[in-house]
């Protein structure tokens, strides 16, 4: 695995990722021998094949995922709209006016939903209306600085330091902050290769859609968060999962996986990224809807 040093922190060296690339395929072996054990076949210490990337690069750029689709004005907007009273629509414009992020807007569906009754005599569904307003909170653009990615054409992880250096709190945790990211980064280096050894990675490889999103990320995400409990780096769950839905941030998906049994599950089944989605969202009726949703957007 080459490291291309240009542009590497000074605080990184080769031998870093060397034992990180060790600590993540330690972490891979209980997979690899449930696999096995189901009879796939491929052979990793081969000599004959390379189950490492071809280039870790370091990138200067402070690039940024886009999750949602409308403004938070606009999401006012449409708010308001619901319901054609003046009088709730003002009170609605009053409310709303002292909302100035995403997160406190969907802090506040359950308020929003119940002010109708409160000051004035209006029927309505309350689930409905539930509904209705959740979906359009959801939909507000969310920025994610992006930390890495894997680029399969090239068989090449791209680390972007900026990025990663920014989610940390102090200094201290820019180590632990790119371990966790390299670790995220190789399980989908392992996604793909595991699956071309096999002659299944016609999904993974062709598959841009949400479903294709949502398997990756969500395995990935996992992996990561398992990774990080063996090896004491930090990883909250519930500001990455638990904040979202997978239907909107695909990472998210991570949270409908109970445990190590799951996920290898999971992982088997994803040369048909729609059998590997049915089974994520088997968990629960939010599940379910989640399924929809996702295979709704495409």
């Amino acid at each position: 695995m080459k490291i291309d040093t240009r542009n590497m922190p000074d605080y990184l060296s080769e031998s870093l990722f060397d034992s990180w690339y060790h600590r993540a395929m330690e972490h891979l072996d209980p997979l690899l021998d449930y696999l096995h054990y189901n009879h796939w076949d491929f052979y990793l210490y081969d000599s004959s094949i390379n189950p490492w990337p071809d280039k870790i690069t370091f990138s200067k750029r402070s690039k940024m995922d886009i999750y949602g689709t409308i403004s938070l004005e606009k999401a006012k907007e449409k708010i308001i709209k619901i319901f054609p009273q003046e009088e709730v629509k003002e009170n609605y414009k009053k409310y709303l006016y002292e909302i100035t992020t995403r997160e406190q807007l969907l802090e506040k569906v359950e308020v929003l939903v119940a002010l109708p009754k409160r000051v004035c005599k209006v029927e309505y569904d309350s689930h409905e209306i539930y509904e209705r307003i959740k979906e359009i909170a959801i939909s507000i653009k969310l920025y994610c600085p992006r930390l890495g990615e894997y680029r399969n054409a090239t068989r090449e992880i791209v680390l972007y330091t900026k990025n990663i250096e920014s989610s940390c709190a102090n200094s201290n945790e820019y180590l632990k902050a790119f371990e966790k990211t390299v670790a995220h980064e190789l399980f989908h280096f392992f996604h793909y290769y595991l699956l071309s050894l096999e002659g299944k990675d016609y999904d993974i490889i062709n598959r841009k859609d949400a479903t294709a999103k949502v398997i990756k990320e969500s395995l990935a995400s996992y992996f990561e968060y398992s990774y990080c409990n063996a090896h004491g780096l930090p990883f909250d769950k519930y500001a990455i999962w638990f904040k979202h839905e997978p239907s909107f941030f695909p990472y998210a998906g991570a949270k409908f996986i109970e445990n190590d049994a799951q996920f290898y599950e999971i992982f088997e089944l994803s040369s048909d990224f729609d059998a590997a989605l049915r089974e994520l969202c088997s968990i629960n009726m939010d599940g379910f809807k989640q399924f929809y949703k996702i295979k709704n957007k495409g």
